[in-house]
């Protein structure tokens, strides 16, 4: 369904299943309602003037209260607010197997079976871009609506469009009831940091020279540029801007570049800093293009040893200028501190404070990257250091496009945390932005993070989940707050509504249900922290010994259901 049309009620009608589901904004079965009860809906099979009739409580709809009297003027209040309504009708083939969690369940036109087989279709990329059988599909537009294309060009799935969509991992095919083309250009932010913007930019200690922007738009950005020159000069430097994260996008400059650019010279505040020039440029998907302001900044010739940022609130984004991102939790729960101070300094590989290399696996090559995250709690008496949030953070840590690691396969780059107490790097590894350089992860603890190269993220892309890891393993739920809990870690390459994961023992007792009830859209690694801390569905801890891990993925779309296993020891 378009962005225009995200849609809020549904019907499902076919011979084993019938509901009406709510999506309560969201796009994850988990979260929507769904009522089978006769009071909400009516159905009716008219097979002697063919047709379906299909009746809703106004109630369900929540155009009426209950129990609320139907006047004239409510009436007419209902009808217009319908009429301002978009609906879009489709007829597929079933399968059959339908319940609650499939809501009916669409065939593939080219699934090998012949209960109602309409053919067609093609099977490739492990079934990923098989066709839904959709026999028929019509749209009602709302009121004062334009509307959209037409069935041939909404279900034609070799259109540019629709093979540039399946490029990009998604469903190739779109449907629409209202005409929605974006026609203004983006809205682009340079420089943008909180609420100030800068006209002096700073290139931290053992980082890159990084320039990001924000950049919103009703569609798709689909090309960024950053274009620089030395102040003075004629001639601009095009540097490609990568999607780092949310509204961010950044571009890196080696720091040696920029010094053999132009000389420092001295600025009106009497410090020492090289003058440029710059703008952004930045062109959606449907052509439109947009360019900042002239930008006229300096890089400050004194490089800092960290960035740091003061009265960050709960749901606040902090992005440095080394591009690494940290968003707060929404909320702190039990925490004691209402606001925080966040602190990032880039560690070098020899010195002190630096990156521990001394005990890295086989299997690890360091990208250079190391960050060292400090989150200090304010109340109105005192200001102190946390060591665990109650609810997770989000960190992204960014690896420049201009450094060895652009010639890895990205989707093998994990982000991994340092254990001070054991001296070793424990995997975390996160969702991987190859556009943005990213790598992004959950969670609760703060401390020394750094980003590596490990040959066993293997992943398989034919596959909707693969890669599945384990970290630490073995683990020893003990308490004494060292490897109590072990993160478990997949691939994914479609989107998904849920994730349900089964821990048996080795003689095949179940132990343990753990669910993930959200839908996750990033096809790469997951960034979630799902975690087990040893403990049984009665909150016991299990025996020490060998368990069995059963990964199992709800998707979208067919292959819905995909399963994995793996083992993991528990050890005290």
């Amino acid at each position: 369904i378009s962005r225009a049309d995200a849609w809020e009620y549904a019907v499902a009608i076919e011979g084993w299943w019938r509901g009406f589901v709510a999506s309560n904004g969201e796009d994850a079965t988990a979260f929507w309602t769904i009522s089978k009860q006769a009071s909400d809906m009516y159905f009716c099979t008219n097979h002697v003037e063919d047709f379906i009739e299909i009746k809703i409580a106004l109630e369900a709809l929540g155009l009426i209260q209950p129990g609320e009297d139907m006047t004239e003027e409510t009436r007419r209040a209902v009808e217009m607010e319908i009429e301002t309504w978009e609906f879009i009708i489709t007829m597929a083939s079933h399968d059959g197997d339908s319940n609650d969690e499939n809501l009916g369940n669409i065939r593939w036109v080219n699934r090998s079976t012949s209960e109602w087989q309409f053919g067609g279709g093609r099977d490739e990329e492990g079934g990923r871009n098989r066709d839904p059988n959709i026999i028929d599909v019509a749209t009602v537009r709302g009121q004062d609506s334009k509307p959209g294309r037409t069935q041939e060009e909404m279900l034609n799935y070799d259109l540019p469009y629709a093979q540039k969509r399946f490029e990009n991992l998604l469903n190739a095919c779109v449907l629409e009831a209202t005409f929605s083309k974006d026609i203004s250009p983006p809205d682009i932010t340079p420089f943008y940091r909180g609420k100030f913007g800068h006209s002096r930019w700073w290139v931290l200690q053992h980082s890159p020279a990084s320039f990001w922007t924000l950049i919103t738009d009703e569609s798709d950005i689909e090309h960024v540029e950053f274009r620089w020159r030395p102040e003075g000069e004629t001639e601009w430097t095009v540097t490609g801007m990568g999607h780092i994260i949310e509204d961010y996008w950044i571009a890196d400059i080696d720091p040696a570049v920029l010094e053999s650019a132009t000389p420092a010279v001295e600025l009106v505040d009497g410090t020492m800093g090289r003058p440029f020039q710059a703008e952004v440029y930045a062109r959606d998907e449907f052509g439109n293009e947009g360019r900042s302001e002239f930008l006229t900044f300096a890089v400050a010739e004194d490089r800092p040893a960290y960035d740091d940022s003061i009265n960050i609130q709960p749901g606040d984004v902090f992005i440095t200028y080394d591009g690494t991102f940290v968003l707060m939790p929404d909320t702190t729960l039990s925490d004691d501190y209402g606001i925080f101070d966040i602190k990032v300094t880039p560690l070098p590989e020899v010195g002190t404070p630096s990156v521990d290399l001394r005990n890295i696996r086989s299997s690890m090559d360091y990208l250079g990257v190391g960050r060292r995250i400090d989150v200090f709690g304010r109340s109105f008496t005192d200001t102190s250091l946390v060591t665990r949030l109650d609810n997770s953070m989000i960190v992204a840590l960014h690896y420049p496009t201009y450094l060895q690691s652009r010639r890895l396969d990205e989707q093998q780059i994990g982000l991994f945390r340092y254990n001070d107490l054991t001296e070793r790097w424990i995997g975390m590894y996160g969702s991987v932005n190859d556009w943005g350089n990213a790598v992004r992860v959950e969670v609760f603890e703060p401390g020394t993070f750094g980003l590596f190269a490990d040959s066993r993220l293997s992943y398989d892309s034919g596959k909707g989940l693969s890669g599945v890891i384990v970290e630490p393993n073995p683990f020893s739920p003990n308490g004494d707050g060292l490897y109590d809990e072990t993160r478990i870690n997949f691939f994914l390459s479609r989107a998904i509504d849920w994730i349900t994961i089964e821990i048996y023992d080795i003689a095949g007792e179940a132990v343990r249900t753990i669910r993930w009830q959200e839908g996750l859209t990033s096809l790469s690694r997951n960034e979630v922290f799902i975690d087990w801390d040893g403990t049984d569905d009665n909150g016991n801890f299990v025996p020490y010994g060998i368990y069995i891990l059963r990964i199992e993925a709800r998707f979208k779309v067919a292959p819905n259901i995909e399963r994995e296993n793996i083992a993991v020891v528990v050890i005290r």
